[in-house]
């Protein structure tokens, strides 16, 4: 077991623009190290919007949003819950909320 939680949450954003377009930019990062040893969760995502008005009567933009995001899970005696969502991709088949 870990004494207390731990975790490191931080951001970046740039935004701006003219009159006839603007941005959105941005970068997160969070790294939780869970209570029980060999058990924590990280997570890198970004985003991307851009909008133009070209003309009056047409407006047009892009959204890009992503993330990477990379988990263990401690297994221990007793009950655990396991997130089938996680399940989904590391094994390739749906399993709806299993609990072992």
């Amino acid at each position: 077991m870990r004494q207390g939680y731990q975790a490191v949450s931080t951001g970046l954003t740039f935004d701006g623009g003219t009159d006839q377009s603007d941005y959105y930019v941005s970068l997160g990062y969070l790294n939780e190290k869970g209570y029980v040893l060999k058990s924590d969760y990280e997570r890198i995502t970004g985003r991307i919007n851009v909008n133009t008005t070209p003309k009056k009567w047409l407006r047009t933009g892009l959204n890009l949003s992503g993330n990477m995001t990379e988990s263990n899970v401690a297994v221990s005696g007793g009950t655990s819950y396991v997130n089938h969502v996680l399940l989904h991709k590391e094994h390739g088949s749906h399993l709806s909320g299993l609990c072992t």
